[in-house]
């Protein structure tokens, strides 16, 4: 495909999950980096288009800031394909624990690995797909009306963020739904953020303004974020988003 017409085709697809769509917009820049005005360009229109896709954000920083862009396209896309964060939120799970959580795709991977788990996942849409015939713990559905009584009896409630910064995160609805119960009940809140989810203050607070003011929470809030390196302290994990700030995006 031509570089032009990868980058239409990410520039369309809305779809995708955000770390498909970073790793398409990574191909699409690497294609057109020893281009600096093209790769510019490329990189404003594709996060103007997707600014609530935080990984694509963070390639598109990782990619505008290198002395070698086409290779850091290729190191960002490398970075997310082999996120660990599935693994290490399965690892962390407390063993025969009761989780209410949302039914994003790391949360769901994560449940599947755990047999000894039961899950109550709750979503805005209960006909899009679950764990299916890979689950091996017991996992039920509950819409975000019935959070309240998915959280029964849970000890720990997780969420995967939108997006992160030094502040706070970004919530879609069922997370912020399990949130919200989580903080009535003072259950423990697990904050899910794999590569690229991470954004510096300025790239974070960008993404931030596009989204309902009401979706966001403070870091105060989070127990625990887990990442490629494991449950850390939130204030630690969210002063690391392993990509700068290029003004060319930050304004």
């Amino acid at each position: 495909m031509h570089p032009i017409e990868r980058l239409r085709y990410v520039a369309r697809d809305g779809g995708a999950e955000p770390e498909l769509l970073a790793v398409e917009a990574a191909s699409a820049l690497a294609a057109v980096a020893r281009d600096p005005r093209a790769l510019v360009t490329s990189a404003k229109r594709l996060v103007e288009l997707h600014l609530g896709c935080a990984p694509l954000v963070w390639v598109a920083a990782r990619v505008l800031a290198s002395l070698d862009p086409e290779q850091e396209a290729r190191e960002a896309a490398a970075a997310i394909e082999e996120d660990a964060t599935l693994e290490e939120l399965a690892a962390a799970l407390p063993g025969g624990a009761t989780v209410v959580a949302d039914a994003s795709r790391v949360v769901l991977g994560s449940l599947a690995r755990r047999g000894d788990v039961t899950a109550r996942v709750v979503r805005t849409d209960l006909r899009s797909p679950g764990l299916g015939g890979s689950a091996r713990g017991k996992v039920t559905s509950w819409r975000a009306d019935e959070v309240a009584d998915a959280a029964s009896g849970a000890v720990v409630a997780v969420v995967e963020v939108v997006a992160a910064g030094p502040d706070g995160c970004v919530l879609d609805p069922a997370a912020l739904a399990v949130a919200r119960e989580a903080a009535a009940r003072s259950l423990p809140l697990w904050a899910v953020a794999g590569v690229g989810h991470v954004l510096p203050g300025p790239l974070f607070e960008a993404l931030a303004q596009r989204l309902p003011a009401a979706s966001r929470l403070p870091v105060a809030a989070l127990g625990r974020v887990v990442g490629p390196d494991g449950p850390t302290e939130p204030s630690v994990a969210l002063a690391r988003p392993g990509c700068p700030s290029p003004p060319e995006l930050a304004r």
